[in-house]
C-alpha cells in the first residue's frame, strides 16, 4: 500500500536508468512525477496508468514516481529526468497556484498537469496562465483522458521548447546580422530595428520605432519607394534588390539595397512589410567612379572626333577644293586637246567623290551642327544623309527641344540614333524609319522605329554577352553612363523599336509624403 512518504511505483519491470533519455528510443514509455499528498488520489492514478493488457499494443508504458510534499517533488526534479508532473495544487508545504510556479522554476522544460479536486474554470485558467499544460479534475479522469493528457502535455512542451530554441535561434541571428532588419505597420512607420541600424545609419533601433521610415530617404527615391508599395499593396507581394539612399544621423547618405515581404493576419489582411536591408554603398561609390571615369573618356573621344571632324573639313576640305579649282582651271585652259580633256575630267570627278568622301567622314566623326546648332538640327540633318545614302525614307519629329541640353546627353541621343540607324540599314530590310525625339517633364526620350524585319528579343538578351550585337551593348552602356535606360520591342516579321528615357541632370522630382499616402493605399 502506498504511504504518504515519496515512492517509487513500477508499473513496468526496468525503468530507465538515470542519465537515460527521459523517453525511450525504443518504446514510448514516460517517467512520470506524482507530486500527491493523498494516498486514496495516489493510488487512483496509479491504477489508471497500470498496463493491464487489456488496452492497445501501442499503448505507452508509465514509470511512475510520487512525491508527498512539493520540496521531495522539487528535489525529484533536480535530476533531470522525468517527462511530466502530475501536480496536486494542496500540498503540506504549498498551496494554490505557488505550487505550479514553485515547480515551473525547478524544470521548465518539463510540462506540468495539474491534478486536482476543484472543478473551477477561473482556477484552471490560472493555471494554464501561470505555465501548466492542463487541467484535470480528480474523479474525472479515466485511463484514456490520462494518457492523452499527458501525450498531449508532452508534445506540447516539446513543441514550445522546438519554437523558443527557433526563435532564439533566428533572433541571434537577426540581434548579430550586419544587416538591417526592420518591420512597418501600415502606416509606414516602424515596429521593429534591429541593432544592424546603428552601425548602417547611426541611429539607435529606439530612435527609430514609430517614426516612418521613409523620412529617411533621400527625397528623389521617396517616389519610386511610393510606387513599388502601391503595387505591393495592392497584390499583396514584397519587393527584392531596390536600391534607394538613407540618410546617414551625420547628414551623408548610404546606399541600401532593400528585400522584404508582406506580413498577413490568418485572414490574408496586409499588416505590414518585414525586410532586410544590405548596406551597399562601397558597390555603389566604385560603380559611379567607373561611370564618370568612362563617360570621361567617352568625353574625351567625342573631343579628338570633334578634332579631327574639323581639321577633315578645314585643312584637308580647303586642299581638295584648291585641287578641283586647279583641275577644272586646266581642263577650260585648252579644250582643243579631246584626250587630255576627258583625263582632266575624270581627275576633277575622282576629286569631287573624295571631297565628299571626307566631309562623311567628318560628318560621322562629329557632326559641326550638332556643337554649334543643337540635336534637333543635327538629327534632321544626319537623317536627310542617311536617307539619301540607304535609300530608306526616315522622318524626324521633335517637341520641347527649345533650349540647349548638357552636351553629353545631346552627345548620347545623337550617337544612338546614329548606331540605331547603321545597324537598320545592315540588318532591318526597312522600308521606313521614324525617329521621335521629345523632351518634357526634365526627361528626355527618343523612339527609334522601323517596319523592318524585326528580331526575337528574349533570345537576344538570354544569350551570352559574346554572342550579343556590339552596336546593342554598346547603345545601352552608353546610356547607362548618362543614368538613362534602353527599352527593345521587336518581333521577327515586324519591325524594332527603340525607347531611349534620359533623365536631365538635377531634375529629380519633389516626392509626396509616403507615409500619409502608403496608410491610405
Amino acid at each position: 500500500m502506498l504511504t504518504s512518504a515519496d515512492t517509487t511505483i513500477k508499473l513496468s519491470p526496468d525503468p530507465p536508468t538515470l542519465g537515460s533519455p527521459a523517453v525511450s528510443d525504443q518504446a514510448k514509455s514516460f517517467k512520470v512525477l506524482l507530486i500527491e499528498d493523498n494516498v486514496i488520489d495516489a493510488q487512483l492514478l496509479r491504477a489508471a496508468l497500470a498496463a493491464n493488457g487489456k488496452g492497445p499494443a501501442e499503448e505507452p508504458i508509465f514509470y511512475l514516481e510520487s512525491a508527498s510534499t512539493l520540496a521531495g517533488g522539487l528535489k525529484r526534479l533536480a535530476q533531470k529526468d522525468i517527462d511530466v508532473v502530475l501536480l496536486d495544487l494542496s500540498l503540506p508545504d504549498s498551496q494554490g497556484l505557488e505550487t505550479v510556479a514553485a515547480a515551473r522554476a525547478q524544470s521548465p522544460n518539463v510540462p506540468i498537469i495539474v491534478m486536482t479536486g476543484l472543478d473551477d474554470e477561473a482556477v484552471a485558467v490560472s493555471t494554464l496562465r501561470q505555465g501548466a499544460q492542463d487541467y484535470l479534475v480528480k474523479g474525472h479522469a479515466d485511463r484514456r483522458t490520462l494518457i492523452r493528457a499527458i501525450r498531449h502535455a508532452i508534445e506540447r512542451k516539446r513543441a514550445q521548447e522546438a519554437l523558443r530554441e527557433s526563435e532564439e535561434k533566428f533572433r541571434s541571428i537577426v540581434e548579430t546580422t550586419n544587416e538591417w532588419i526592420w518591420s512597418i505597420d501600415l502606416r509606414g512607420e516602424l515596429t521593429y530595428s534591429n541593432p544592424a541600424v546603428r552601425v548602417i545609419l547611426g541611429y539607435r533601433p529606439e530612435e527609430l520605432l514609430g517614426r516612418c521610415w521613409a523620412l529617411l530617404m533621400h527625397e528623389s527615391d521617396r517616389q519610386l519607394l511610393l510606387t513599388r508599395l502601391a503595387e505591393a499593396v495592392i497584390q499583396k507581394t514584397g519587393w527584392s534588390g531596390l536600391v534607394m539612399r538613407w540618410k546617414h544621423k551625420n547628414g551623408t547618405y548610404r546606399h541600401l539595397e532593400s528585400n522584404a515581404l508582406p506580413i498577413l493576419d490568418s485572414n490574408g489582411n496586409l499588416l505590414g512589410y518585414r525586410g532586410s536591408d544590405r548596406d551597399i554603398t562601397e558597390q555603389e561609390q566604385a560603380k559611379q567612379e567607373r561611370r564618370q571615369l568612362q563617360l570621361r573618356l567617352v568625353t574625351l573621344q567625342e573631343e579628338e572626333r570633334h578634332r579631327l571632324s574639323r581639321e577633315l573639313h578645314d585643312q584637308m576640305g580647303q586642299s581638295l577644293a584648291a585641287l578641283m579649282l586647279g583641275l577644272k582651271s586646266m581642263e577650260n585652259a585648252d579644250p582643243s586637246q579631246h584626250a587630255g580633256g576627258l583625263r582632266l575630267h575624270h581627275l576633277h570627278e575622282l576629286a569631287n567623290q573624295l571631297a565628299q568622301q571626307v566631309h562623311t567622314v567628318a560628318m560621322d566623326l562629329r557632326p559641326t551642327a550638332l556643337d554649334d546648332l543643337g540635336l534637333e538640327t543635327a538629327l534632321s540633318n544626319y537623317l536627310e544623309e542617311w536617307s539619301e545614302r540607304s535609300r530608306i525614307p526616315a522622318d524626324l519629329h521633335s517637341a520641347g527641344l527649345g533650349e540647349r541640353l548638357p552636351t553629353h546627353i545631346e552627345t548620347t541621343v545623337y550617337r544612338i540614333v546614329q548606331e540605331a540607324l547603321t545597324n537598320v540599314h545592315k540588318h532591318s530590310n526597312a522600308r521606313n524609319v521614324s525617329v521621335i525625339v521629345e523632351f518634357r517633364d526634365n526627361r528626355l526620350q527618343a523612339i527609334i522605329e522601323d517596319n523592318g524585319s524585326g528580331f526575337d528579343t528574349e533570345a537576344l538578351i538570354s544569350a551570352p554577352v559574346k554572342d550579343r550585337r556590339l552596336g546593342l551593348l554598346g547603345m545601352q552602356e552608353r546610356i547607362a553612363l548618362v543614368g538613362g535606360s534602353l527599352n527593345i520591342e521587336s518581333t521577327p516579321g515586324f519591325g524594332t523599336t527603340l525607347f531611349v528615357r534620359i533623365p536631365a541632370s538635377g531634375s529629380d522630382q519633389e516626392a509626396a509624403h509616403l507615409c500619409t499616402s502608403y496608410a491610405s493605399s
